[in-house]
């Protein structure tokens, strides 16, 4: 976002604003998006809360004495509050499903890659792949009618369509959304769960 820090709540990240905005913001912008604010995280983003000593802690709309998820818990709680109807966060193994089941919003992970993810500042190279697990770029909204809609902007955009396969869009390059399969999975879908695994094994419940 341009003018604007990337501090993932470490002070030694702050006063390093963006020279441009990142492709996702253009893309936005160019659909009649207004993007007006980015929202609190974790320490580099390795926290399932909000929390850090820039900014504070994030707290939960529905109940202020609650955590919000994360690690992308503000922008959750930015859209249960409905200070903002659409946005975006992060997802390897949960921040944005988290703070999206906290909030009572709608989020879900695409693939790595399936958003673009060009022009945003990474994590740095000892974090931006953690297990070999690229980050994947992951929609909020209040309803999955509006993540639907999200998805057709970010990804149906004239602005890609118009720009071609240049170097770090070329993933990206005719690839859209498809709302008919949207649609036909309301019709005898299925649901599979996990209820532990031996490399992160589940926490028992508080």
């Amino acid at each position: 976002m341009k003018g604007k820090d990337t501090s993932q709540g470490l002070a030694s990240r702050l006063n390093k604003p963006a020279p441009d905005d990142g492709l996702m913001v253009k893309i936005l912008k160019s659909e009649g998006g207004v993007v007006f604010t980015k929202t609190n995280v974790p320490q580099i983003l390795m926290l399932p809360e909000s929390t850090n000593f820039i900014w504070g802690r994030a707290k939960n709309p529905w109940d202020k004495t609650r955590c919000t998820g994360g690690s992308s818990g503000g922008e959750a709680s930015m859209i249960a509050a409905r200070c903002s109807p659409l946005g975006i966060g992060n997802d390897i193994g949960g921040s944005g499903r988290i703070p999206a089941f906290f909030n009572g919003i709608s989020s879900l992970k695409p693939f790595s890659k399936t958003i673009t993810s060009e022009g945003v500042d990474g994590m740095g190279p000892s974090l931006d792949c953690i297990l070999n697990l690229p980050v994947a770029n992951a929609p909020f909204a209040k309803s999955c009618r509006d993540i639907n809609l999200l998805m057709k902007v970010l990804l149906n955009n004239n602005l890609i369509k118009k720009s071609g396969p240049f170097t770090g869009n070329s993933y990206h390059y005719k690839r859209e959304w498809d709302e008919k399969k949207v649609n036909t999975f309301r019709k005898g879908l299925n649901i599979a769960y996990v209820k532990s695994e031996h490399f992160f094994p589940a926490s028992p419940p508080c």
